[in-house]
């Protein structure tokens, strides 16, 4: 039975990784079979439906994060925000309430006076207290409605944000499935991989379980025409063992910052103490 790991995804990816593994030790001079892959692959797509506007790269191109790699059609969102601003500074309400309340705070104090003078009735004075509070009331309103419309202008700007589909990661577009013009809902966009560092991964015998360990180094050697040693460490020794097949996951990681590396192919590994 082949072997359960991620690695194993299909019969010929483990038939590539497990041939040659079986002979010899495993730590020295002998190489085992690996396979180099992507530390991470996402599939992008969008959080809202709409006809994309314009795909901005192709296969094969290098994004680093937030990069923007896709836009919807966004007219009526940026339309939106347009007026969600114009509304948040928007004075003139503010200002005619304000004047009012200040005019009749002015009426208020001039009846208390006259009322102190015996000039007003009691319910003169009562009738400016309630329009003193009525305008009072009014020109709060207009201020907390001001607020709402700057919370208003935050709301437009981050659905217009969801128009735009930026890269959450560094790495090489892989394919692009959807183009300028074709409507977006739901299904990717388009694959991105990051490659820097790469994963190198093992399936080795049952023999070999305490002899690889977190932090040993394995000196990689891509397949042909590929050329070159590289030094990997050891990040992962599976704690789980396959019993079917007697066989236990190991990955390393590679640098590969300046991308000479591809990811997806065959490779032997050596590991050293």
């Amino acid at each position: 039975m082949m072997p359960s790991f991620d690695l194993c995804r299909t019969y010929a990816l483990c038939g590539i990784v497990l041939l040659g593994q079986w002979a010899g030790d495993v730590i020295g001079a002998e190489s085992v079979g690996c396979a180099i892959e992507p530390n991470r692959s996402v599939k992008l797509s969008t959080a809202v439906e709409g006809v994309l506007s314009e795909v901005k790269v192709k296969r094969g191109d290098i994004v680093k994060r937030g990069d923007v790699v896709a836009v919807l059609q966004s007219g009526v969102e940026r339309a939106s925000v347009d007026l969600a601003k114009a509304r948040a500074t928007l004075r003139a309400e503010i200002d005619a309430r304000q004047a009012r309340a200040k005019a009749a705070e002015r009426k208020l104090r001039r009846a208390r006076e006259l009322l102190d003078q015996h000039f007003v009735s009691s319910e003169e004075v009562d009738d400016a207290e309630t329009e003193y509070e009525v305008a009072k009331r009014n020109y709060q309103a207009a201020q907390e409605n001001q607020k709402l419309a700057a919370l208003d202008v935050v709301r437009a700007k981050a659905q217009l944000a969801l128009r735009t589909i930026a890269s959450p990661i560094d790495g090489i577009v892989v394919d692009t499935f959807l183009s300028g013009g074709e409507f977006a809902q739901g299904q990717p966009i388009l694959e991105i991989a990051s490659i820097d560092p790469l994963h190198v991964e093992v399936i080795m015998p049952m023999s070999a379980y305490g002899k690889v360990e977190p932090g040993m180094t394995g000196i990689v050697m891509p397949e042909q025409p590929l050329t070159g040693e590289f030094e990997a460490k050891v990040a992962i020794v599976d704690r789980i063992v396959d019993a079917a097949s007697g066989t236990f996951g190991v990955r390393l990681l590679l640098e590969n910052r300046s991308f000479s590396l591809p990811a997806g192919i065959e490779c032997q590994v050596r590991f050293t103490d």
